[in-house]
């Protein structure tokens, strides 16, 4: 493999990383939704346990990106679908990766290793900013229900992560109509 290869899929790990640490950071200011309740590592997350880099608290932070997604895209208004695919390319990368692109045993499914690993950081940079979009809206909301809206403001830049999350919630509301027809 060449060096290029390897560079962008240190990127990968690295996107995906940061992608799960976004989705469960807003997981854990969450605990209190039902879909927290499901699930022991959630249910009694705080912040301060998920930002802690106690060792006590690390088992707290064991969810991986999968299992983040199937317990809160829906409540998250995220798009399942999307999520899954998303979740199946991240595995590949961090599990097949080495039998795809080296091995005679693989399915074929990365024809070439640095365009699908270029193309998993570019979608997991625009579902990273989607969920700061989230958290935007998840931000006023907070500041509505304190009456303190005017101390928010929303820059150009929010509102371009805000526009993607947005995108994303068309997207989980087709998926929740074509669920229900």
């Amino acid at each position: 493999m060449n060096p290029e290869t390897f560079m962008l899929l240190g990127g990968a790990v690295y996107t995906a990383q940061k992608l799960e640490f976004a989705l469960y950071g807003v997981a854990a200011h969450c605990s209190y939704l039902p879909e927290s309740q499901k699930d022991k590592r959630f249910a009694n997350l705080t912040p301060q346990d998920f930002l802690s880099t106690a060792l006590e608290n690390r088992d707290l932070r064991k969810a991986t990106l999968g299992q983040i997604s199937k317990l809160f895209a829906s409540a998250f208004l995220l798009p399942t679908t999307d999520l899954e695919e998303l979740v199946e390319r991240r595995n590949l990368i961090f599990h097949e990766f080495w039998r795809e692109v080296r091995t005679k045993w693989g399915t074929g499914s990365i024809t070439d290793p640095d365009k699908f690993l270029a193309v998993f950081i570019h979608d997991c940079e625009e579902w990273i900013a989607a969920v700061e979009g989230l958290i935007s809206y998840m931000k006023e909301a907070a500041a509505t229900k304190e009456g303190r809206l005017d101390e928010i403001q929303v820059t150009e830049a929010e509102q371009v992560i805000r526009d993607k999350f947005m995108a994303l919630v068309t997207k989980w509301q087709a998926e929740q109509a074509a669920k229900t027809s």
